[in-house]
């Protein structure tokens, strides 16, 4: 059974509880309503149907306990819940694909935090992981304007940068020195409580790669490969809407002359 299915099992099970603990307000609201109006052959009867609904109503409640055995923190660890909640994606219409313990529906990462039974959304831990409703989320999310500045991410990457490098007027010719990215992405996660995931950091690489006009303090930027790759540095990796994965593995910045 999937996740999603044995929700709705558990669901079901819960609405008849709570028709059952309605329906025994009703005959409640009905005996309070015969003592309002001194009915009072109607007390009988009405108390008689209360007891008899509040009975079903607790023996539901009752029932519940033990009712949900889906191992929810199994299912993610094993990699079946982002697997459903993809298929649940795809379902929907929207481009979805797991790769690497995690779940891309651009410019979205959704990962699964087993020991918390939560998910992370682009870095927003959430506890509601029904597969269903985790899509609606992605679709809505999805329609909405990209909130990401890559001149602002540009500015941060470039303090960083410098922070090693030294800044610019330092350089010895107009490249300024090749930085691996996973020493930057260590410099920016620094501070504790500091919440930027690598593969946040990848997907924001990506998208600023899509903006090579950008400049910052009179410098264009590059992310050098082939160079450095050779060196057996660890990439840092993303993968695109179709699925394309994207290796970067260090930055530069380089001065461009005054006009």
């Amino acid at each position: 059974m999937s996740f999603e299915d044995a929700l709705s099992t558990f669901e079901n099970q819960v609405h008849d509880a709570l028709v059952r603990a309605k329906a025994t307000a009703a005959a409640l609201a009905r005996l309070e309503r015969a003592v309002q109006g001194g009915t009072t052959e109607a007390f009988s009867k009405e108390h008689s149907d209360a007891m008899r609904l509040a009975a079903e109503a607790v023996a539901a409640v009752a029932g519940l306990d033990g009712a949900f055995t889906y191992d929810v923190k199994e299912a993610m660890a094993s990699g079946a819940f982002l697997a459903e909640v993809e298929a649940a994606a795809n379902g929907a219409g929207l481009r979805a694909f797991v790769r690497d313990g995690r779940l891309y529906s651009f410019p979205l990462l959704v990962r699964a935090e087993s020991a918390k039974a939560r998910v992370r959304v682009s870095g927003k831990s959430l506890r509601t992981v029904r597969p269903s409703v985790l899509v609606r989320l992605l679709a809505k999310e999805q329609g909405r304007p990209l909130a990401f500045k890559e001149a602002t991410f540009l500015g941060v990457l470039f303090r960083a940068y410098t922070a090693t490098a030294g800044e610019a007027k330092s350089w010895a010719r107009d490249a300024g020195p090749v930085v691996f990215l996973r020493d930057l992405h260590e410099l920016l996660t620094l501070h504790p409580g500091t919440e930027y995931p690598v593969d946040e950091f990848a997907r924001d690489l990506l998208l600023l790669d899509r903006k090579p006009d950008l400049r910052v303090k009179g410098c264009r930027f590059e992310f050098p490969g082939a160079t450095v790759s050779k060196e057996r540095i660890k990439p840092i990796v993303v993968f695109d809407e179709d699925g394309a994965e994207r290796a970067y593995y260090a930055l530069r910045f380089i001065r461009e002359p005054t006009p």
